[in-house]
């Protein structure tokens, strides 16, 4: 189960103290229910459904927005809050965190140009490291079938010296090795 921070403040905005309410109830539904990312496909019947409510899609997108835009809507129909990631991670985040390079990944995947992102600063690339945006975007070009490869290729040379040495000694050849990181994958 997903876990967010929530910005308490947010009952003194202006803007959402004037959502009616199925609208208010309905932001923290697509907060709650979007992914890592910030990414949600609008989706209402189960929305409707649980709170008896009738709320309307463009109607929400235009209370959402006003003054702000608070919602990007994608090329496919999905909707991306805009805020989401610099709130729940961090202006620079790390490479080295798998959340937030799937995010980011995520972001390239679907259209969303990084230097979009409000608030991203930069990205830690090492722990001591930090990288301009710019100079980040060859790291998420290709296709995300490509990326999925090189994050293996990445992890696998990040852990391969992190086997206590029985299991070093265990591993004969590659293959092996394949096996043994996929399986520990799995058990994720």
């Amino acid at each position: 189960m997903g876990k967010r921070f929530t910005e308490t403040t947010i009952w003194d905005d202006d803007w959402f103290y004037e959502l009616p309410s199925d609208y208010k109830l309905f932001w923290f539904y697509i907060k709650d229910n979007c992914n890592h990312a910030g990414i949600w496909q609008p989706k209402v019947r189960a929305f409707k459904s649980a709170t008896n409510s009738n709320i309307d899609l463009n109607t929400a997108l235009s209370l959402f927005n006003d003054g702000k835009d608070r919602i990007r809507v994608l090329f496919n129909g999905k909707w991306y809050i805009e805020d989401f990631f610099i709130f729940q991670y961090s202006p620079t985040p790390s490479l080295r965190n798998r959340v937030h390079k799937s995010a980011l990944q995520m972001y390239v995947h679907m259209g969303i140009d990084l230097f979009s992102v409000r608030g991203l600063i930069a990205i830690k690339e090492t722990k001591t490291k930090t990288i301009s945006l710019a100079e980040s975007l060859p790291m998420f070009s290709g296709s995300s079938a490509e990326l999925e490869l090189k994050d293996k290729e990445q992890d696998k040379e990040q852990y391969k010296d992190q086997f206590p040495k029985e299991d070093k000694d265990k591993i004969k050849d590659e293959e092996d090795y394949d096996y043994m990181f996929d399986e520990d994958e799995e058990q994720k």
